[in-house]
C-alpha cells in the first residue's frame, strides 16, 4: 500500500524485497533496482519500467554495486526507497557485509523522499562490517514481530513508524 502508481521507487536487493516484488500490483511504476534478480522478475510485467542499477554482481545476493551503481543512483530521483539491512544494532544501525552494497545503500538513501526499512526480528542485534544507516535515516520501519523493548523506545524517540507486517 506504500507503492503507488506513477512513483519511482527503488527495491533494495535481497530475499525480503523479492517478495515484496512478488507482491507488487500490476500498475504502473517506474522500479528502479540493484537485485539483478528482482529485475528479472519485475521486466516480465508489461506495466513496470524496470530500471536496473548496474555495476559488479555479487554471487551472494545477486546485487550490482559499485562506483556504475552509485553515479546512476545520482542521476535519478527516488520517491520511495524500500531497503532491508543484513543486521541492526543500536550502537551501529543498519549494517551490511559488503563496502561496495554499503555505499551504494547510502546514495539511495539519501536521494530517497522516504526511506522505508524491511527487516526481519532475526536480523536484531546482528552488527556486520559496514553501516549504512542509523534510525534517524529513515521514515518507516516494517518487521516481522514486536521489536524488544529498548529498540521500540528508540523507534519511537526518532519519530519513526513502526508496522508488524502480515504474514
Amino acid at each position: 500500500s506504500l507503492i503507488h502508481p506513477g512513483h519511482a521507487v527503488y527495491l533494495d536487493a535481497g530475499s525480503t524485497l523479492m517478495t515484496v516484488a512478488n507482491h507488487i500490483n500490476n500498475d504502473r511504476y517506474t522500479i528502479v533496482t540493484s537485485g539483478a534478480n528482482i529485475a528479472i522478475e519485475l521486466s516480465q510485467r508489461h506495466t513496470c519500467d524496470v530500471l536496473l542499477t548496474g555495476g559488479q554482481i555479487s554471487e551472494n545476493t545477486l546485487s550490482c554495486s559499485g562506483a556504475q551503481a552509485e553515479l546512476f543512483i545520482s542521476s535519478i530521483n527516488i520517491d520511495l526507497a524500500l531497503m532491508s539491512p543484513s543486521g541492526f544494532s543500536l550502537r551501529n544501525g543498519f549494517t551490511s557485509g559488503s563496502q561496495s552494497e554499503s555505499m551504494l545503500k547510502r546514495a539511495v538513501i539519501a536521494k530517497a523522499a522516504k526511506v522505508v526499512m524491511l527487516m526481519d526480528t532475526s536480523k536484531l542485534g546482528r552488527s556486520l562490517p559496514f553501516t549504512f544507516a542509523t534510525l534517524a535515516d529513515i521514515d518507516m520501519l516494517i518487521c516481522d514481530s514486536p521489536l524488544p523493548a529498548d529498540v521500540a523506545a528508540e523507534v519511537k524517540a526518532h519519530g519513526i513508524d513502526f508496522i508488524i507486517a502480515e504474514s
